[in-house]
């Protein structure tokens, strides 16, 4: 569903990714599934892709 263009699902996939929730964590993939659904104009999702930015950034600067 996220890959047809469905808002919710690219959030949820997003949040699943960046929790390691049913998948393994993979914050690349999250950025770039809450980047998607903010494009899609979901404002909880431009939150999220801050997160999941801020996250990769520390995690890189460790």
């Amino acid at each position: 569903a996220a890959e047809n263009g469905d808002e919710k699902a690219m959030s949820n996939l997003a949040m699943c990714y960046s929790n390691g929730e049913g998948t393994e964590k993979n914050l690349e993939k999250a950025f770039y599934w809450h980047q998607k659904a903010a494009e899609s104009n979901k404002v909880n999702s431009g939150n999220e892709v801050m997160r999941s930015f801020l996250k990769r950034l520390i995690i890189h600067q460790l």
